[in-house]
């Protein structure tokens, strides 16, 4: 169970894409995932990361 919610501005916190900040679009609840629009990354711009790898700002 997540406090996030579409909307949100989150922080990355862990992995490669470590402090990059961007928006949640979508919560998947099943697989522990948040799906997040990255407007500083280059390329693919919505990414999959875990919960625990994100933190709202």
């Amino acid at each position: 169970m997540t406090n996030l919610k579409p909307g949100d501005r989150v922080r990355v916190t862990y992995g490669p894409l470590s402090f990059h900040q961007g928006t949640v679009i979508r919560v998947d609840e099943r697989n522990h995932q948040v799906t997040v629009s990255l407007p500083t990354l280059i390329g693919k711009k919505n990414v999959k990361v875990d919960f625990l790898q994100v933190q709202k700002i």
